[in-house]
């Protein structure tokens, strides 16, 4: 088994607590960059963070900041509004899910984003992007605090 940063912990958690929980089934995808067939939508990808923010919390604990986005991908008439009911899921279980909770010190939407997607049916991509704060040891990247 690998050791995680704390950072991968909670991408993890995050695809774990979306797995079989919403109407895309076990189609949750973590930082899938190929892209999707017919028959794998919809789905959700949960991105890893492209930057993770550090500053000195308390003696030998730090503080870190990153956003993650959740991308819902769909094929549908109209792709809006099936995006929509699946992101409404995703948002729900994301900020109830009590071991998530747990691993961050806050986590909030930071904003989100709507995008037509070239395809042989009307496709759409709904992402919403969270901030998340975490705490972890200063001298190793695996420990949570």
């Amino acid at each position: 088994m690998t050791t995680q940063s704390v950072c991968n912990q909670v991408i993890s958690r995050m695809v774990a607590a979306l797995t079989n929980t919403t109407a895309v089934g076990d189609r949750v995808f973590e930082s899938r960059e190929a892209a999707f067939a017919r028959d794998e939508m919809p789905c959700i990808v949960v991105a890893q963070p492209e930057v993770e923010d550090a500053r000195v919390f308390a003696d030998d604990v730090d503080e870190n900041t990153t956003l993650v986005a959740v991308s819902v991908l769909v094929r549908a008439e109209p792709w809006r509004v099936a995006a929509d009911s699946i992101a409404i899921d995703v948002h729900r279980l994301l900020t109830r899910d009590a071991q998530l909770k747990a691993m961050v010190v806050d986590m909030r939407r930071q904003g989100r984003k709507w995008e037509a997607e070239e395809a042989d049916q009307t496709a759409g991509c709904d992402t919403i992007t969270y901030r998340l704060i975490y705490l972890s040891a200063s001298n190793d990247l695996t420990v949570s605090i």
